[in-house]
This record gives C-alpha cells, sequence and structure tokens, in this order.
C-alpha cells in the first residue's frame, strides 16, 4: 500500500485555518470584549477635546 500526504495542501488548509481565525477577531474590532478598543472613551475623549476649544 503506497500512502502519498499532500503536505503542501495540508500547510495551505492550516494558513487558511489561522486566517480564517484572524478574519473572526477583525471582523467587528469594536465589540465588547477585552482586546476590543474601548469606543466609549475614545468618543468622550474626542467631545471632551473638541469642547474645550
Amino acid at each position: 500500500l503506497d500512502l502519498i500526504v499532500p503536505v503542501m495542501t495540508m500547510i495551505q488548509f492550516i494558513f487558511f485555518i489561522g486566517w480564517l481565525k484572524v478574519a473572526q477577531a477583525l471582523l467587528n474590532p469594536f465589540g465588547d470584549d477585552d482586546d476590543d478598543f474601548e469606543c466609549n472613551y475614545l468618543i468622550d475623549k474626542n467631545l471632551a477635546v473638541r469642547f474645550q476649544s
């Protein structure tokens, strides 16, 4: 029995799954998770700077 393992296809699949997880994380950068941007802080800071002048 001759077994042929498609190494390059497996590497491509691993990279594809990795980029898919990155895309899912970047899909909503302004969410409520710990890794996301603090929208309320950014908005409040920008409004405070705007109304100071």
